[in-house]
């Protein structure tokens, strides 16, 4: 265990019998699958290697586990990963040919025995394919080393769920854009780009469909199988920015010639205007059943650069109301639940939090009532009280500043 690690909670004990989940890498995608997964009443467990970020995974309802995979394999993982739908979104380093974080999340495991595997790839690890349509059957020919990190990390994976019999599924994913993730900051500066007519094919996915995709592999893809995730209208990359600052009321970029650009633009970009693609999604379509929100860019953008519902819609303070016929039974409302909702209600509204109150007739357990629950998060409260209050609306605003990070 490493020195970080020790200072941070223990990894949460997980009941064998209750359907799982762990997020290896809870960034931006892995959180909007989170809250995904806790809204369907999944446990969550999510990996962070920053102690800071703790508070704002227990309030989407996650169990926060510490991992550190630069500093060596996490003792914590094998507990979590037991019989749990693995999805693995650690990116690979900034640099090397190899993915040691990989190789240690795997030395993780121990003798966990996950119930799938699903491991991000990327469609860089087809390399240049001058515009051609590319399924899954396409051979790899990584030629940058970003790329060539990513097809070590397939390799190390299928190795290991061959050796340990566990079913894996890779998904091999093009451009991320979503709420928060466009391009803004560069078309603000202005920066150039490649005449339309000289750039080459680039491949994206809504970050919502993506985690439609990640949820649909771990119940029903096919073992060891690999999904092009993608949403099947690539375009050129220059028309991909000019639609994005159109979409955000800023000026289009300037262009460039190709002989302009390879004197101006930085080496890293001028890989991705090296490679030229355009990706086949119809065994993602026919094998996982998976019918996109966002098929192509202007029904995503309309999403991402508008002010988006975050997954898992708005907070909401559920309140159990339930009266009972024979009052000398237990209910939540002959305890008070209906004037409890009311004080709620106008405790939301005057606090200006981004959620609402809804009222339910069970939550279950009526004899420990007043019963009320925070979604996204999962939290229960049992046998309300006025003195609760204040500590339910602090949970809420939590979970609201967390829900708005989602945006």
């Amino acid at each position: 265990m490493t020195m970080m690690e020790s200072s941070l909670p223990d990894a949460p004990d997980l009941d064998p019998g209750q359907s799982a989940v762990l997020i290896a890498g809870c960034g931006y995608v892995g959180m909007r699958l989170g809250v995904r997964e806790v809204t369907d009443g999944r446990r969550v467990v999510a990996t962070t290697r920053n102690g800071k970020r703790f508070s704002e995974l227990a309030a989407l309802g996650f169990e926060p586990c510490a991992a550190d995979l630069d500093a060596g394999p996490s003792e914590r993982l094998e507990a979590a990963a037991s019989d749990a739908d693995v999805h693995y979104l650690v990116p690979p380093p900034g640099s090397g040919e190899a993915d040691p974080r990989a190789e240690r999340f795997l030395t993780s495991l121990g003798e966990a025995r996950p119930r799938k595997l699903v491991l991000l790839s990327t469609t860089g690890v087809y390399g240049d394919c001058a515009g051609a349509w590319i399924d899954e059957t396409a051979p790899l020919n990584p030629q940058t080393a970003r790329a060539r990190r990513r097809c070590d990390a397939e390799t190390r994976f299928r190795a290991w769920a061959g050796r340990h019999q566990v079913p894996l599924a890779v998904l091999r994913v093009a451009g991320i854009y979503g709420p928060g993730r466009l391009p803004r900051a560069r078309l603000e500066r202005g920066e150039p780009v490649l005449d339309p007519g000289e750039s080459p094919y680039s491949n994206r996915i809504h970050a919502d469909d993506l985690v439609q995709v990640c949820r649909a592999a771990a119940r029903s893809g096919q073992d060891y199988r690999v999904y092009n995730v993608a949403d099947g209208s690539p375009s050129n990359m220059s028309d991909y920015l000019f639609r994005v600052a159109d979409a955000l009321g800023l000026p289009r970029p300037p262009t460039l010639s190709r002989s302009e650009a390879e004197q101006t633009l930085s080496a890293g970009m001028l890989s991705y205007l090296n490679e030229s693609k355009r990706i086949d999604n119809t065994r993602l379509r026919e094998e996982l059943g998976v019918t996109l929100h966002f098929p192509d860019l202007d029904t995503g953008l309309r999403n991402a650069a508008g002010r988006a519902v975050p997954p898992g819609g708005t907070p909401q303070l559920v309140v159990c109301i339930n009266r009972r016929m024979d009052d000398n039974k237990p209910s939540c409302a002959a305890r008070g639940s209906e004037a409890l909702a009311s004080l709620l209600a106008a405790e939301i509204a005057r606090r200006g939090l981004a959620a609402e109150l809804r009222e339910v007739y069970c939550l279950g357990r009526c004899e420990h009532g007043p019963n009320l629950r925070i979604t996204p998060g999962g939290k229960t409260y049992r046998g309300v009280d006025g003195e609760a209050v204040e500590e339910i609306l602090k949970d809420l605003a939590a979970v609201c500043e967390a829900q708005a990070r989602l945006r």
